[in-house]
């Protein structure tokens, strides 16, 4: 079917042997902690141990000095970034690297919105809103930020924003390298 499996966070279902690691359990990639607990910036496990954030079946060091929480959110932002364009049924619909041009609605700018579903939900409490744009935590300026639009007269891109519709229709489109 062509699908791709990611798997970033806290690995929880053992890892005693190679073949229990998220790669050998068919995750195409894996990020991520294998136990948990350690510290957030060194990944050195308290009670030294070891080191503790993987890439795969490897310890990541070149990450060492990061932030956790940093690290695993620039890891999906590059899976869904570096993904071919496809078409998927999803529940929730969604155009990455696109920015929809339209009319923005007054008062429709709202910051500090963590993720793009919560954008989506800000347009769908609004009779006015049919669309809707978000810039993730990446960008330079203006992060986290949800444009609410009335009509979509086109898109953008690369724009490095999460943008879609109201409600979706069950697919959506990868903008991908397109």
């Amino acid at each position: 079917l062509g699908y791709k499996t990611h798997m970033v966070g806290k690995w929880n279902l053992g890892f005693c042997d190679e073949a229990y690691l998220p790669t050998n359990r068919g995750f195409d990639s894996f990020t991520g902690f294998l136990v948990g607990g350690g510290d957030k910036y060194s990944h050195q496990r308290k009670d030294s141990s070891g080191y503790d954030l993987y890439y795969n079946q490897v310890p990541d060091k070149s990450v060492s000095g990061n932030y956790s929480l940093d690290i695993v959110i620039d890891r999906v932002a590059s899976v869904i970034q570096n993904h071919q364009t496809r078409t998927f049924t999803s529940a929730s619909c969604f155009d990455y690297n696109v920015d929809l041009v339209g009319n923005d609605i007054t008062d429709g700018t709202i910051s500090n919105v963590l993720n793009f579903k919560e954008c989506q939900n800000y347009c769908s409490l609004r009779p006015d809103c049919n669309f809707w744009s978000w810039n993730p935590a990446s960008f330079a300026s203006n992060r986290l930020l949800c444009q609410l639009k009335s009509s979509n007269k086109g898109r953008t891109r690369p724009s490095g924003k999460i943008s879609g519709p109201k409600i979706c229709g069950g697919t959506f489109t990868s903008g991908g390298d397109g």
